[in-house]
C-alpha cells in the first residue's frame, strides 16, 4: 500500500508509516505537521495566548487572510465566497477547535517517531510554505533512520520553489508525474523548479 498525506494528513500518514511500516510499500508526505519549528511555535503561542489561530478564523476576512497565508501569490477571494464558507465553517469550528487543540498539545509527536519509519519516503514541500516551515526538512532528513538515508533511493525529497502550502493547477499534474515515477519506477528527485 502507497499512503499520501499533506499538512495534517502528511503527520497522520508518517505516524501511521511509524507504526505501521511493513504495512506500506512507501510514504508520500507533502509538507507534514509535527515538526517544530519557528512558524508552528509563533501559532502555538497566538492560539495559548488568544484562543485564536490563523487557521481558525471567525469571519470572511479572517478567511480571506487564511487563504492567502496558505498561497505563494495573493489572490483575490471574494468576500461572498468567503462569506459563504464561513458559514460552513462556523458550524464545524468547536470540532476545529479540539482538533488544533490536539495538534498543539502534541506538536512534536511526529518529529519524535521519525526514526521508527522505514518504508521509502517521498517528502514534497513549497520553498514559500508560510504555515509549516520548509526548515522541516532538515530536522525530518536528520531524524529518519540511517538505513533509510544510506539508500538513496529510499529518501526522495522535492523542494517546490515558489509554492506555499497549498498550491496551483499547474503543480498538481507536476505533482502526480513525480508521483506516479516515485511509487512505479522509484526515479529519485532531488529538487523541482516550476515557475509559477
Amino acid at each position: 500500500m502507497h499512503l499520501l498525506g499533506i499538512s495534517m494528513g502528511g503527520r497522520i500518514a508518517g505516524m501511521y508509516a511509524a507504526t505501521y511500516p511493513k504495512d506500506l510499500t512507501s510514504v508520500i508526505l507533502v509538507c507534514p505537521h509535527g515538526i517544530k519549528n519557528k512558524l508552528q511555535t509563533m501559532f502555538a503561542e497566538q492560539f495559548k495566548q488568544t484562543k485564536k489561530f490563523a487557521l481558525l478564523p471567525d469571519t470572511a476576512d479572517e478567511y480571506i487572510n487564511m487563504i492567502n497565508m496558505a498561497v505563494h501569490k495573493p489572490i483575490k477571494v471574494p468576500h461572498l465566497m468567503a462569506e459563504g464558507s464561513m458559514q460552513i465553517r462556523n458550524s464545524k469550528l468547536p470540532i476545529y477547535t479540539r482538533v488544533a487543540e490536539n495538534m498543539l498539545d502534541y506538536d512534536d509527536m511526529f518529529e519524535r517517531n521519525l526514526e521508527n519509519i522505514t518504508t521509502p519516503v517521498f517528502l514534497i514541500w513549497g520553498n514559500e510554505d508560510k504555515i509549516i516551515d520548509v526548515s522541516c526538512v532538515d530536522v525530518i532528513k536528520s531524524k529518519l533512520p540511517n538505513t533509510l538515508k544510506k539508500e538513496f533511493k529510499a529518501l526522495t525529497l522535492s523542494i517546490i520553489s515558489l509554492y506555499g502550502t497549498w498550491y496551483t493547477k499547474i503543480w498538481y499534474s507536476n505533482f502526480a508525474s513525480c508521483s506516479w515515477f516515485f511509487i512505479f519506477k522509484r526515479i529519485v528527485f532531488s529538487i523541482i523548479e516550476i515557475s509559477s
